[in-house]
């Protein structure tokens, strides 16, 4: 009587590739869910930065220039304008960044500008600038 020898098959059942598959990916989406928030903080800590700069720039070239400046931030286009007598400048924004309060701000020819509290937004997380005296100190929160 002939034997019959068993084969053994080496390798991996359905279930265990599924597995192995599921912990792949698991592994890969947590560092990329990670790095969109790290990417939406820094476009958000970046236009801060950006806003700060707009303000501080416009109230030394004001002064420098005995000029009146206009900062004006439009929704629509995403964008600050500065207007210094003829000439516009315009600073793009994210389209996720929303930020209050930058809209018809006037610097007078001395430099001065109207305390104020500007909030710059995106999806989950807020800065807050406050203007707190005539001659643009300002503080982020």
């Amino acid at each position: 009587m002939e034997r019959l020898q068993k084969v053994k098959n080496k390798g991996f059942t359905l279930v265990e590739a599924i597995i192995i598959l599921f912990v792949f990916c698991l592994i890969f989406t947590i560092p990329t869910l990670k790095l969109t928030q790290f990417k939406s903080d820094l476009e958000l800590s970046n236009t801060t930065r950006l806003v700060k700069s707009i303000i501080e720039s416009s109230t030394r070239k004001s002064l420098l220039k005995k000029n009146a400046i206009f900062i004006h931030y439009s929704e629509e286009n995403n964008r600050i304008s500065v207007k210094q007598g003829k000439s516009m400048q315009y600073f793009p924004i994210n389209h996720q960044i929303k930020i209050d309060n930058l809209n018809h701000v006037f610097v007078n020819p001395k430099g001065s500008i109207s305390p104020r509290t500007i909030m710059i937004k995106n999806k989950n997380k807020k800065r807050i600038i406050k203007i707190q005296m005539k001659w643009g100190r300002m503080i982020e929160s």
